[in-house]
């Protein structure tokens, strides 16, 4: 057998787009405490109470995924014209 024998390349990896073991691990577990009927009603009384906490919001974005926020901005015309910026070389 040769000395130089090169190994093979590796395989092509995880399809692109696909979760990791622990994310997808974390997303199983925070839907299984969400789904579950004692948690249901725990939170059904809380909310009626107005005691939710805050770890409800970041149980349903590891379980479900956070809605995308989109932010739009816009200028009047007078605003973009006076903002407009020009390079000037450092001076030595």
């Amino acid at each position: 057998m040769p000395r130089n024998r090169v190994p093979p390349p590796p395989g092509p990896g995880r399809p692109k787009g696909s979760l990791n073991k622990g994310t997808q691990a974390i997303r199983d577990v925070a839907r299984g405490l969400l789904e579950d009927p004692k948690y249901i009603e725990s939170l059904r009384y809380r909310l009626m109470q107005g005691k939710a906490p805050h770890m409800e919001v970041l149980l349903h974005h590891y379980g479900y995924g956070k809605p995308s926020e989109k932010l739009e901005v816009s200028m009047p015309k007078a605003i973009r014209a006076h903002y407009t910026f020009t390079h000037k070389p450092a001076e030595a």
